[in-house]
Order: structure tokens, then sequence, then C-alpha cells
């Protein structure tokens, strides 16, 4: 079956350089080597539902392992994630609605408590799935890059760029001593870190 594009082009398959995610996360996001479709009329570019999901899962990831507090898009981010209006989400972390607004319209800052709250219920539903609760320390473990402390004074927040096909890593070439090359392996070492 072939997709048509709303232009009446055909779209194929396609990978793209850079495509803007912002529209579809709510935050600035670019994918760089995105598996996509591209119209063979006007050029524009889409993903496929399934390329979506999975970016926003590992976007959901990254936001709840970021070592600031949360901004209030992000926070707005994470709820949407959760699928969870505001109203739903506040019972859920015995808070106000109104608390949970004000987060995201930016007019408080969330407070460390209510931060590492909604990271741990983001990441608990990331890892358990239908029918599966983590355990506390699985949580504890999968956020533990997460610090809670503000983000500097004047710091802008950059845009999050997610390269889906990072070139693979480099060989690393050193020159050793006789006495090194007898004791190593022949071959080249790859480099790590």
């Amino acid at each position: 079956m072939t997709m048509k594009c709303g232009c009446g082009g055909v779209l194929r398959a396609a990978r793209l350089d850079r495509f803007d995610f912002t529209p579809l996360a709510g935050i600035p996001v670019s994918l760089t080597g995105a598996p996509g479709l591209r119209c063979s009329k006007c050029g524009g570019a889409t993903l496929e539902g399934e390329v979506v999901n999975s970016v926003m899962h590992g976007l959901a990831l990254l936001v709840a392992r970021e070592p600031e507090r949360l901004s209030s898009d992000r926070a707005r981010f994470l709820r949407k994630y959760l699928r969870l209006t505001q109203q739903a989400l506040a019972e859920r972390m015995g808070i106000a609605r109104e608390t949970v607004a004000d987060w995201e319209r930016g007019e408080n800052a969330i407070s460390p408590q209510h931060d590492l709250m909604l990271r741990a219920i983001s990441v608990a539903e990331m890892m358990g799935g239908p029918g599966k609760t983590p355990k506390p320390r699985e949580v504890a473990e999968a956020i533990s890059a997460a610090r809670l402390a503000d983000p500097p004074r004047g710091a802008a927040r950059t845009d999050v760029v997610i390269d889906l096909f990072p070139a693979k890593p480099r060989v690393a070439s050193s020159k050793r001593s006789p006495a090194a090359s007898r004791a190593a392996p022949k071959g080249p070492r790859r480099a790590t870190g």
C-alpha cells in the first residue's frame, strides 16, 4: 500500500538528517538520522508512529535523568508522557491541581520533593509496563543521575538533540613500548569511555 502526503505526493522511506520533534514533544528536540518518510512532491517529512513512540519513551527517560530541577516545560512533558491530566497527577502526588498548573505556567518552580516524585512516577511507569510494579530501589537507581539542583543563574536551556544512529566507536591506535607490544594482544584496541 502506498502512503500519500497531503499534497498528493508519495511518501517514501528516508533517513532524515534533521527532524524537528518539538511540535510532538512540546519541548525543543531535534532528531538526527531518524528513519522517516519523505514526500516525493513537496519534500515534507514525517515519522511513523512506532518511531514517535520510541523517541517519546527515550526522551522521557532523558528528561527524568537531567541533572537540574525540572523546568515548567519539562514537568508538563513528563505529565503528558504519563497521559495524566493536571488533576490526576495532583491526586497521585497528594497535592492541589493548582500547584501542578503553577509549575507548568512557570509561576512557581517545582519543589525538590515534587520534582523527585514526578521523576519517580515517570520512571516507575517506564519500567513497569502493564501489570508490573518496579521495586522502589530499581526506580531510585534509574534516576540516580538526577541531581536536584537549580540551573545556574542566566543559564539557557539548550535543545535536546537525539542522534538515532551515532557513529561507531573509533578505533584508537597508540604506540606501545616493545615490552607492551609483546604482552598485549595484537590488533587495534577499541576506545572506551
